[in-house]
């Protein structure tokens, strides 16, 4: 649940690119 929600934080280009190091450090969290 925890992974599908980290990779679906990153759908835009624009977000991705800007929510990369954020969407790994979350991920890395949980």
């Amino acid at each position: 649940m925890y992974f599908m929600r980290c990779m679906s934080l990153g759908q835009s280009k624009m977000e991705q690119h800007v929510l990369l190091n954020y969407r790994e450090s979350f991920c890395l969290s949980v």
